[in-house]
């Protein structure tokens, strides 16, 4: 027999509160999985994952799992914790998944979740998803692209002889994608980048002092990939060598970088989040078009400018938040 107001005989604001508890416990029974390709720790993925617990709150519970292929490389260690991580969506199954990162759709969605009953939401995946063959019915999600045309046109208002650049960063395959980037869109107006990838911190400070008299500017890019970087000393490497102009696009490189447009992490957590509980509200996520992130934090090193006696242009400047006094 179903339960009525007069069977129950209760009072009004009592039967208020046991609905309130019945709804709390459905919400609270929804699961939802964050699949994150790197370490806890990392702060890009931090910050994604910052957005997505903010943003979810208490609508779903939320587990997690990293991969861990920041810190762990090879092919086989990949594979090996990809199937970990099916074996815990598989026992799992939970109303969304959250991938953040291309390694979660490179050894997890891509072999074995096309066409499955289990939603997924990527994010943080660079420049295109094409490669994994998404969309799937399943799956949809936010691109990650960095500020390279912006980036390309305050170079060409500072400098407007520029001709030539050197990209230095960790060589890993995402910096190594970004820096093929940076290569084509620079050569398709004239300017040559080259390649400065390393993978020890002592390369790292040979690349920077040795582009000082080789290159017009300098994109220092992400630091991932130099097993022994040393933060305190780069700064103090950057402040002693660098006359260059610097431009960048990680926000744990702008202490380093003279300009920098950085992507926000929170961005893709937040926008995933709600695409998530769109989800689990009845949308598909065939409905749901793939889009790019599409905010920027900017940021202007005045101490480093002014160490190297460049001047940003007032329009640039105000829009900037400053730091390296």
């Amino acid at each position: 027999m179903g339960m009525t107001y007069e069977k129950l005989k209760a009072p009004l604001p009592l039967l208020i509160t046991l609905l309130v508890l019945l709804m709390a416990t459905e919400v609270s029974a929804r699961s939802c999985l964050f699949l994150a390709s790197y370490h806890k720790g990392y702060e890009w993925q931090d910050g994604i994952e910052e957005g997505i617990r903010a943003t979810l709150g208490d609508n779903c519970s939320i587990e997690a799992f990293y991969l861990d292929t920041k810190r762990n490389t090879g092919e086989a260690y990949a594979k090996s914790t990809a199937k970990m991580a099916k074996r815990l969506i598989d026992s799992m199954q939970p109303d969304v998944v959250i991938a953040a990162d291309d390694n979660a759709a490179r050894y997890v969605i891509e072999p074995y979740y096309r066409q499955s009953e289990i939603p997924f939401v990527f994010c943080g995946v660079n420049w295109s998803a094409e490669k994994y063959g998404f969309p799937y019915p399943n799956v949809t999600g936010m691109l990650e692209i960095i500020s390279i045309d912006p980036l390309l046109k305050v170079i060409q208002t500072v400098l407007p002889d520029a001709n030539s650049g050197i990209f230095i960063g960790g060589d890993v395959p995402s910096t190594r994608s970004n820096y093929d980037r940076y290569k084509k869109i620079f050569s398709s107006r004239g300017i040559t980048v080259t390649d400065g990838m390393v993978t020890s911190f002592d390369a790292w400070k040979r690349k920077l002092t040795d582009a000082q008299k080789t290159a017009d500017f300098i994109i220092l890019a992400n630091k991932a990939g130099i097993v022994d970087w040393d933060q305190e000393a780069a700064e103090a490497h950057v402040q002693e060598n660098t006359r260059r102009f610097t431009v960048g696009h990680h926000e744990f490189m702008v202490n380093l970088n003279m300009f920098s447009m950085t992507k926000i992490p929170r961005e893709q957590g937040e926008w995933a989040a709600k695409v998530a509980l769109k989800i689990m509200d009845g949308s598909k996520p065939s409905e749901i078009p793939i889009i790019a992130n599409r905010r920027w934090n900017i940021y202007a090193n005045t101490g480093l400018l002014k160490k190297a006696g460049i001047q940003l242009p007032d329009n640039i400047l105000r829009k900037a938040d400053k730091v390296g006094n």
